[in-house]
């Protein structure tokens, strides 16, 4: 429909809204708008003192064609905008959206679905740059106005802006004058103005004038750039910067002025006009790689990382054997997080340049993203051979040698990254890790120890020192570096679970069961945490509390056993074995081989002396993980309930042999010898007793 029909239907031509953050900026936008025609409804000049805001903006959205929303992260996170905004469709349909505009002013993460449907135009950095203010704008009038022209290129449109406003330059002042009066020249030639003999005579006057301008324009433009260049070697960029623009008003055309000139804007730090400039120089001369290369640079180091692969796939369509082409495309793919591309433009660069250590490095980052440590390491090994003295190298050698459970070499590693670099926190911690993991505790404490000497702010250096401390016994050392690390970040999952199981170590129940409150707070469906809290409860004899909790559990998950192995836990606490055994039953139900759950049954029937029930579990259990010592103790308690002292004596050295200080074992064979003593030690025989004479009575004469 053409806009006459819409002027017919709608009162207004754009309803503009914004968050009170971008009010200066929209305030600009309806003014530029209004000064071209358009009718905008912007509430500072229709709102009065006591209207009714709610109806006059659903009457306003109803009489305007399209409705602006000034899309930033203020409006975005302020729902009283957006409500203000559909309060004026209470009854729209989905569809309704067809006539939302977005003018993005600030980046945003997310935009609501909407939004992402509306016809999206970009005013970021439109703020802080006044032609790029103008250009989107026009861009705007030219969607709400078919018959305003569209403003064009951005690089071109820059230029045109630039020479629209006046020149100060004298030399340029001087130049645009000869080319004017050299065009009205051929101007009087051309309209005959001027007389000439004959029309030959005069098309060749024209042609001679033409080809003086277009030198003049060349060596002009010539002597500019060259004199930027200049400024350029002495480091003096403005004054280059001003150069490179005297040049291309000279000769719009001049691409290596273009790419001259966003050279020194990205030494200026100006790196979206550089981005223009570069773009403006391959409008012109879309083969000169070298620029095209460092605009995909910028366009990296920007965030604009497609933009920039684009960019690297055109410098290889010319030459395809670019090894540094294919190295920084093979980085911007990993940003993208497209590691396996990445690693394949990789491996394209070091076909090309195989002695390069930075792709080397990339390649083994790409590998280990891909959790392919063992080809890690052999790429981080080309690189330590092309330089070997790199700390950070050694690092990550000793990472992709620890993911391989390789952990001598990943130590060695280390030592050797700390001989370059003694005071690396990170190479430090990493250290005291693989040592912890190799069970050697002490020299994981002081390297973890040296690790919190020069960061102490790294809570994963707290968290793997309370660890250590936790393996050596130490609980209230654990526990003090445990909450260090919680100072530091209070939502530290692996620090909370492992304090609260130091709480619970120590008899502190009541600490512990705060903290796995806390941590089911963060995580309500995490059921080790259940768990522990279960365990707390148990322990402080608030079963009542735990079975709620198990129940819990179950109805979360009732096909995971751990519900029903802690309800069995509970209700053997609670000395209710008969549905302990059925909770265990339950669990072996779903998990046929559960050592642990066929020990608690034999225990639990134990209790209830249905001895053969219970010696089939236990000895299913040892059979199962023979290598518990609890295991042979349960199974050698059932064998002497059922007389059989051989077998139990058996199971009880075999436990302690497992280990030697498992109380319980001990207990059980003092008791079984006693037992055997008492069975060895003969009884006196009747007839060998000498009564003791019955007293009689006394004759009373004697």
């Amino acid at each position: 429909m053409s806009p006459e029909h819409y002027k017919e239907h709608y009162k207004f031509d754009l309803f503009l809204r914004y968050h009170r953050a971008q009010a200066r900026w929209a305030r600009q936008l309806a003014e530029r708008l209004d000064r071209e025609g358009f009718r905008v409804w912007f509430d500072q000049w229709m709102l009065q003192p006591g209207d009714n805001r709610k109806l006059e903006l659903q009457l306003a959205i109803e009489q305007c064609r399209w409705i602006a929303l000034v899309v930033s992260p203020e409006f975005l996170a302020d729902p009283w905008p957006k409500d203000e905004l559909y309060s004026g469709f209470p009854h729209a349909p989905a569809r309704q959206n067809q006539r939302l505009l977005a003018l993005l002013h600030t980046p945003v993460e997310d935009l609501p679905r909407p939004i992402q449907q509306a016809e999206l135009f970009d005013f970021i950095g439109s703020d802080e740059d006044a032609v790029l203010f103008e250009y989107r704008a026009l861009q705007l009038m030219h969607f709400l106005d078919p018959r305003f022209a569209p403003p064009g290129d951005l690089q071109r449109f820059r230029l045109q802006y630039r020479r629209s406003e006046p020149v100060e330059d004298e030399e340029v002042r001087g130049f645009q004058a000869f080319l004017r009066a050299i065009q009205m020249a051929i101007m009087r030639l051309a309209t005959g103005e001027t007389p000439s003999a004959t029309p030959e005579e005069g098309a060749r006057q024209i042609a001679i004038l033409q080809f003086i301008q277009r030198l003049f324009q060349w060596n002009s433009a010539d002597i500019q750039f060259e004199r930027g260049e200049d400024w350029r070697r002495r480091g003096n960029l403005t004054e280059a910067l001003a150069a490179y623009d005297r040049a291309l008003n000279m000769d719009p055309n001049f691409a290596l002025a273009w790419s001259r000139r966003g050279d020194v804007l990205v030494q200026l730090a100006r790196y979206r006009e550089a981005v223009d400039s570069y773009n403006g120089s391959l409008t012109i001369n879309p083969y000169d790689e070298e620029t095209r290369l460092r605009l995909a640079l910028i366009l990296g180091r920007l965030g604009k990382y497609k933009s920039a692969v684009v960019n690297y796939d055109k410098v290889l369509e010319s030459n395809p054997e670019d090894a540094l082409a294919w190295h920084n495309r093979g980085i911007r793919l990993l940003q993208l997080k497209r590691p396996k591309l990445a690693l394949n433009s990789l491996n394209k660069a070091l076909r090309y340049n195989p002695k390069q250590p930075r792709t080397w490095l990339a390649r083994g980052i790409v590998l280990r993203r891909l959790r392919r440590p063992s080809s890690a390491a052999a790429s981080f090994a080309r690189v330590l051979k092309l330089n070997p003295k790199s700390a950070r190298v050694w690092r990550y050698q000793g990472n992709a040698f620890f993911h391989c459970n390789r952990l001598r070499s990943a130590i060695e590693c280390y030592k050797r990254s700390l001989r370059l670099r003694r005071r690396d926190p990170v190479t430090l911690h990493n250290l005291g890790v693989a040592l912890l993991r190799l069970g050697q505790y002490r020299l994981a404490s002081d390297a973890l120890e040296k690790a919190l000497r020069y960061d102490a702010d790294n809570l994963k250096s707290w968290y793997a020192r309370g660890v250590v401390f936790q393996k050596l016994g130490y609980l209230k050392e654990a526990c003090i570096h445990f909450e260090e690390a919680l100072k530091i970040d209070p939502r530290h999952f692996p620090a909370r679970y492992a304090l609260a199981l130091a709480r619970q170590e120590l008899g502190q129940y009541e600490a512990s069961l705060a903290h796995f409150e806390q941590l089911l707070q963060q995580r309500s469906g995490s059921f080790v945490c259940w768990f522990g809290q279960i365990t707390s409860l148990r322990r402080l004899g608030r079963f009542p509390e735990a079975h709620s909790a198990c129940q819990e559990m179950i109805r979360l998950n009732a096909q995971d056993p751990l519900g029903w192995f802690a309800l069995g836990l509970t209700y053997g606490d609670w000395g209710d074995p008969e549905k302990a055994i059925q909770a265990y039953s339950r669990v072996l139900q779903l998990t046929p081989e559960d050592a642990v759950a066929l020990n608690n049954r034999a225990w639990e029937s134990l209790k209830l002396e249905k001895l053969e029930s219970a010696l089939a579990d236990a000895q299913q259990a040892t059979q199962l993980q023979p290598d518990r010592p609890g295991f042979w103790h349960t199974l050698g308690l059932i064998q002497l309930h059922l007389g059989q002292r051989e077998a139990a004596q058996s199971s009880l050295q075999r436990c302690l042999q497992l280990d030697p200080q498992f109380q319980p074992a001990k207990a059980g064979l003092q008791e079984l010898a006693h037992q055997r003593s008492l069975e060895q030690t003969p009884l006196p025989k009747l007839e060998q007793l000498t009564p003791q004479p019955e007293p009689q009575p006394v004759d009373g004469g004697s």
